[in-house]
Protein backbone atom coordinates (compact mmCIF):
# COMPACT_ATOMS: atom_id res chain seq x y z
CA UNK A 1 0.00 0.00 0.00
CA UNK A 2 1.25 3.65 -1.01
CA UNK A 3 1.11 5.12 2.90
CA UNK A 4 0.24 8.21 1.51
CA UNK A 5 -1.58 8.18 -0.92
CA UNK A 6 -4.20 6.14 1.38
CA UNK A 7 -3.84 8.64 4.26
CA UNK A 8 -5.04 11.16 1.45
CA UNK A 9 -7.87 8.42 0.58
CA UNK A 10 -8.83 8.49 4.22
CA UNK A 11 -8.87 11.89 4.86
CA UNK A 12 -11.50 12.23 1.70
CA UNK A 13 -13.33 9.43 3.50
CA UNK A 14 -13.17 11.67 6.49
CA UNK A 15 -13.98 14.76 5.17
CA UNK A 16 -16.07 13.88 2.08
CA UNK A 17 -14.59 16.17 -0.27
CA UNK A 18 -11.46 15.72 -2.71
CA UNK A 19 -8.04 17.65 -0.93
CA UNK A 20 -4.37 17.25 -0.62
CA UNK A 21 -2.32 15.98 2.04
CA UNK A 22 -0.15 19.12 3.57
CA UNK A 23 3.26 19.66 5.05
CA UNK A 24 2.26 21.64 7.94
CA UNK A 25 -1.11 23.62 8.18
CA UNK A 26 -0.71 26.62 5.49
CA UNK A 27 2.18 24.82 3.77
CA UNK A 28 2.58 23.29 0.33
CA UNK A 29 1.06 20.03 -0.92
CA UNK A 30 3.41 16.80 -0.73
CA UNK A 31 5.60 16.23 -4.02
CA UNK A 32 5.66 12.55 -3.50
CA UNK A 33 2.41 10.65 -2.93
CA UNK A 34 4.16 7.55 -3.63
CA UNK A 35 7.21 7.39 -1.40
CA UNK A 36 7.73 4.03 0.97
CA UNK A 37 7.06 4.07 4.85
CA UNK A 38 11.06 5.08 5.75
CA UNK A 39 10.55 8.52 4.15
CA UNK A 40 7.40 9.21 5.95
CA UNK A 41 7.11 13.03 7.36
CA UNK A 42 5.50 12.71 11.73
CA UNK A 43 2.35 14.59 10.55
CA UNK A 44 0.43 15.30 7.38
CA UNK A 45 -2.73 17.52 7.01
CA UNK A 46 -5.43 16.69 4.84
CA UNK A 47 -6.90 19.98 3.62
CA UNK A 48 -10.03 20.90 1.04
CA UNK A 49 -11.17 24.13 -0.41
CA UNK A 50 -14.77 22.65 0.10
CA UNK A 51 -16.93 22.74 2.76
CA UNK A 52 -17.07 19.15 4.68
CA UNK A 53 -19.15 16.50 4.10
CA UNK A 54 -18.08 15.34 7.29
CA UNK A 55 -18.91 11.31 8.27
CA UNK A 56 -20.94 9.88 10.95
CA UNK A 57 -18.98 8.98 14.26
CA UNK A 58 -22.05 7.24 15.24
CA UNK A 59 -22.55 5.49 11.99
CA UNK A 60 -22.00 2.27 13.20
CA UNK A 61 -23.82 2.05 16.31
CA UNK A 62 -28.03 2.20 17.15
CA UNK A 63 -29.06 5.19 17.06
CA UNK A 64 -31.47 6.41 14.20
CA UNK A 65 -32.21 9.41 12.57
CA UNK A 66 -35.54 10.30 14.42
CA UNK A 67 -35.08 8.44 18.22
CA UNK A 68 -39.08 9.22 18.97
CA UNK A 69 -40.04 7.04 15.73
CA UNK A 70 -40.54 3.91 14.77
CA UNK A 71 -38.27 2.64 11.91
CA UNK A 72 -40.76 1.34 9.03
CA UNK A 73 -38.40 -0.20 6.22
CA UNK A 74 -39.54 0.45 2.56
CA UNK A 75 -38.42 -2.91 2.06
CA UNK A 76 -38.59 -5.97 3.69
CA UNK A 77 -35.38 -7.77 5.28
CA UNK A 78 -36.60 -10.81 3.83
CA UNK A 79 -36.59 -9.45 0.79
CA UNK A 80 -33.28 -7.94 1.18
CA UNK A 81 -31.54 -11.36 1.95
CA UNK A 82 -33.01 -13.37 -0.99
CA UNK A 83 -31.54 -10.27 -3.49
CA UNK A 84 -28.36 -10.44 -1.65
CA UNK A 85 -27.98 -14.39 -1.36
CA UNK A 86 -29.27 -14.35 -5.29
CA UNK A 87 -26.43 -11.63 -6.65
CA UNK A 88 -23.39 -13.34 -4.43
CA UNK A 89 -24.74 -17.23 -4.33
CA UNK A 90 -22.08 -17.40 -1.41
CA UNK A 91 -19.54 -15.18 1.23
CA UNK A 92 -17.91 -12.86 -0.92
CA UNK A 93 -14.50 -12.87 1.17
CA UNK A 94 -14.57 -16.91 2.02
CA UNK A 95 -16.72 -18.53 -0.48
CA UNK A 96 -18.78 -19.89 2.74
CA UNK A 97 -22.13 -21.72 1.23
CA UNK A 98 -25.03 -19.21 1.86
CA UNK A 99 -26.65 -21.72 4.89
CA UNK A 100 -23.38 -20.08 6.50
CA UNK A 101 -23.56 -16.71 5.75
CA UNK A 102 -25.52 -13.50 6.45
CA UNK A 103 -26.94 -10.64 4.49
CA UNK A 104 -25.40 -8.22 6.32
CA UNK A 105 -26.14 -4.91 6.22
CA UNK A 106 -22.92 -2.20 5.74
CA UNK A 107 -24.60 0.72 7.00
CA UNK A 108 -26.78 -1.39 10.08
CA UNK A 109 -29.57 -2.30 9.39
CA UNK A 110 -30.84 -0.47 12.98
CA UNK A 111 -29.90 2.84 11.46
CA UNK A 112 -33.04 2.82 9.61
CA UNK A 113 -34.30 4.16 5.84
CA UNK A 114 -34.68 7.98 6.53
CA UNK A 115 -30.54 7.62 8.18
CA UNK A 116 -29.53 6.04 5.06
CA UNK A 117 -31.03 8.79 2.99
CA UNK A 118 -29.62 11.63 4.76
CA UNK A 119 -26.30 9.67 4.39
CA UNK A 120 -26.39 9.67 0.82
CA UNK A 121 -27.95 12.78 0.32
CA UNK A 122 -25.21 14.62 2.16
CA UNK A 123 -22.72 12.61 0.67
CA UNK A 124 -23.32 12.15 -2.84
CA UNK A 125 -21.44 12.88 -5.93
CA UNK A 126 -24.48 12.09 -8.52
CA UNK A 127 -27.99 11.83 -7.45
CA UNK A 128 -28.13 8.04 -8.17
CA UNK A 129 -26.29 7.52 -5.31
CA UNK A 130 -29.25 8.61 -3.20
CA UNK A 131 -30.25 5.21 -1.39
CA UNK A 132 -33.76 5.91 0.71
CA UNK A 133 -34.14 1.99 2.07
CA UNK A 134 -31.55 0.65 4.84
CA UNK A 135 -32.41 -2.65 2.79
CA UNK A 136 -31.41 -1.65 -0.63
CA UNK A 137 -29.28 -4.56 -1.88
CA UNK A 138 -26.56 -1.86 -2.95
CA UNK A 139 -25.95 -1.44 1.27
CA UNK A 140 -25.55 -5.19 1.74
CA UNK A 141 -23.01 -8.30 1.04
CA UNK A 142 -23.63 -11.72 2.14
CA UNK A 143 -20.84 -13.05 4.59
CA UNK A 144 -19.88 -15.90 6.46
CA UNK A 145 -21.61 -14.85 10.39
CA UNK A 146 -17.73 -14.12 11.86
CA UNK A 147 -17.10 -11.85 9.50
CA UNK A 148 -20.64 -10.15 9.56
CA UNK A 149 -20.24 -9.58 13.03
CA UNK A 150 -16.63 -7.83 12.45
CA UNK A 151 -18.44 -5.78 10.26
CA UNK A 152 -20.79 -4.70 12.43
CA UNK A 153 -18.35 -3.67 15.26
CA UNK A 154 -16.14 -1.83 13.14
CA UNK A 155 -13.01 -4.41 12.77
CA UNK A 156 -13.26 -4.57 9.21
CA UNK A 157 -14.36 -2.75 6.33
CA UNK A 158 -13.61 -2.55 2.45
CA UNK A 159 -11.62 -0.43 0.61
CA UNK A 160 -13.37 0.25 -3.39
CA UNK A 161 -10.96 1.14 -5.93
CA UNK A 162 -9.94 3.03 -7.61
CA UNK A 163 -10.65 6.39 -6.45
CA UNK A 164 -9.35 9.58 -6.56
CA UNK A 165 -6.74 8.94 -4.62
CA UNK A 166 -5.97 5.75 -5.16
CA UNK A 167 -5.34 2.76 -7.91
CA UNK A 168 -6.32 -0.58 -8.29
CA UNK A 169 -2.23 -1.06 -8.43
CA UNK A 170 -2.04 0.96 -5.21
CA UNK A 171 -3.70 -1.65 -3.01
CA UNK A 172 -1.01 -4.70 -2.33
CA UNK A 173 -2.72 -7.31 -4.11
CA UNK A 174 -5.25 -10.03 -3.40
CA UNK A 175 -3.39 -13.09 -1.90
CA UNK A 176 -6.30 -14.83 -2.93
CA UNK A 177 -6.54 -14.85 -6.71
CA UNK A 178 -10.41 -13.50 -7.20
CA UNK A 179 -12.32 -13.58 -10.66
CA UNK A 180 -13.60 -10.76 -11.82
CA UNK A 181 -11.73 -8.41 -9.56
CA UNK A 182 -8.58 -6.05 -11.19
CA UNK A 183 -8.03 -3.23 -12.74
CA UNK A 184 -11.15 -2.19 -13.44
CA UNK A 185 -12.51 -2.35 -10.06
CA UNK A 186 -11.90 -3.66 -6.53
CA UNK A 187 -13.59 -4.37 -3.44
CA UNK A 188 -10.86 -5.32 -0.81
CA UNK A 189 -10.60 -6.55 2.98
CA UNK A 190 -9.26 -4.35 5.42
CA UNK A 191 -8.89 -5.27 9.21
CA UNK A 192 -9.31 -2.67 12.13
CA UNK A 193 -8.64 -5.39 14.54
CA UNK A 194 -6.58 -8.16 14.56
CA UNK A 195 -8.70 -11.31 12.93
CA UNK A 196 -8.74 -15.06 13.69
CA UNK A 197 -6.03 -17.15 11.57
CA UNK A 198 -9.12 -18.67 10.34
CA UNK A 199 -10.12 -15.76 8.41
CA UNK A 200 -8.92 -14.88 4.52
CA UNK A 201 -5.88 -12.40 4.88
CA UNK A 202 -5.35 -8.85 4.18
CA UNK A 203 -5.87 -7.29 1.20
CA UNK A 204 -8.39 -10.30 0.06
CA UNK A 205 -10.73 -8.98 -2.75
CA UNK A 206 -14.05 -9.44 -2.34
CA UNK A 207 -15.23 -12.02 -4.74
CA UNK A 208 -17.62 -9.64 -7.41
CA UNK A 209 -21.09 -10.60 -9.47
CA UNK A 210 -21.32 -10.35 -13.20
CA UNK A 211 -23.74 -7.89 -13.02
CA UNK A 212 -22.45 -5.20 -10.67
CA UNK A 213 -25.94 -3.06 -10.87
CA UNK A 214 -26.43 -3.53 -7.16
CA UNK A 215 -23.02 -4.14 -5.92
CA UNK A 216 -22.31 -1.07 -2.97
CA UNK A 217 -21.25 2.08 -4.11
CA UNK A 218 -18.53 3.97 -3.16
CA UNK A 219 -20.89 6.67 -1.06
CA UNK A 220 -21.33 3.67 1.04
CA UNK A 221 -18.56 1.92 0.92
CA UNK A 222 -16.28 4.78 1.90
CA UNK A 223 -18.41 5.89 4.23
CA UNK A 224 -17.83 2.41 6.61
CA UNK A 225 -14.54 2.16 6.07
CA UNK A 226 -14.59 6.11 7.50
CA UNK A 227 -16.50 5.15 10.32
CA UNK A 228 -14.23 2.04 11.30
CA UNK A 229 -10.92 4.18 10.93
CA UNK A 230 -12.34 6.64 13.06
CA UNK A 231 -13.40 4.11 15.87
CA UNK A 232 -9.87 2.61 15.62
CA UNK A 233 -8.07 5.96 15.78
CA UNK A 234 -9.96 9.04 16.44
CA UNK A 235 -9.37 10.76 19.03
CA UNK A 236 -12.25 11.68 21.69
CA UNK A 237 -11.76 15.70 20.52
CA UNK A 238 -11.73 14.56 17.29
CA UNK A 239 -15.15 12.87 17.55
CA UNK A 240 -16.24 15.21 19.17
CA UNK A 241 -15.47 18.42 16.97
CA UNK A 242 -17.05 16.10 14.08
CA UNK A 243 -20.31 15.48 16.39
CA UNK A 244 -20.67 19.18 16.69
CA UNK A 245 -19.90 20.10 13.05
CA UNK A 246 -22.57 17.80 11.87
CA UNK A 247 -25.11 18.27 14.24
CA UNK A 248 -28.68 18.24 12.11
CA UNK A 249 -27.17 16.57 9.16
CA UNK A 250 -27.66 12.81 9.97
CA UNK A 251 -30.21 13.51 13.16
CA UNK A 252 -32.80 15.09 14.48
CA UNK A 253 -31.03 18.30 16.42
CA UNK A 254 -33.92 18.21 18.78
CA UNK A 255 -32.81 14.60 20.21
CA UNK A 256 -31.05 16.09 22.92
CA UNK A 257 -29.65 13.03 24.66
CA UNK A 258 -27.08 12.92 22.31
CA UNK A 259 -26.09 16.45 21.85
CA UNK A 260 -22.68 16.87 22.54
CA UNK A 261 -20.63 20.21 24.10
CA UNK A 262 -21.96 23.58 23.89
CA UNK A 263 -23.53 23.11 20.51
CA UNK A 264 -21.38 25.62 18.68
CA UNK A 265 -20.50 24.91 14.91
CA UNK A 266 -16.95 24.03 14.61
CA UNK A 267 -15.35 24.75 11.47
CA UNK A 268 -12.97 21.93 10.09
CA UNK A 269 -10.36 23.45 8.99
CA UNK A 270 -7.48 20.67 8.56
CA UNK A 271 -7.35 16.63 9.58
CA UNK A 272 -4.11 16.29 10.96
CA UNK A 273 -3.06 12.54 10.51
CA UNK A 274 0.29 11.15 12.90
CA UNK A 275 2.06 8.52 11.02
CA UNK A 276 3.90 6.95 13.81
CA UNK A 277 -0.34 6.03 14.99
CA UNK A 278 -2.35 7.01 12.58
CA UNK A 279 -4.28 9.82 14.68
CA UNK A 280 -6.66 11.95 13.18
CA UNK A 281 -7.41 15.52 14.81
CA UNK A 282 -9.63 18.49 13.59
Amino acid sequence: MRPLSWLRFLGFAIYGRKGVLLLSPEGTEVDDYAVGVELLEAAYYYSSTDEPRLVDVQGLDDRKSDAYSSNPNSESHEEFARHIEERDKMCVMSEAERYLCDAAHLIPRSKGDEYIKRVTEARKDHENDVIDSINDPRNGLLLATGYHRMLGRGYLAFLKTPNFALSTNDVPPSPVPVPGSGPSGRLTLHYFHQAHTSFVPQNKDASPPSDLTSWPPSVITDFVYACAALKKWGSDDCRTAILQTNRGIYYNDDDASYRSGSGRHVTVYHMIWYTERTHCVI
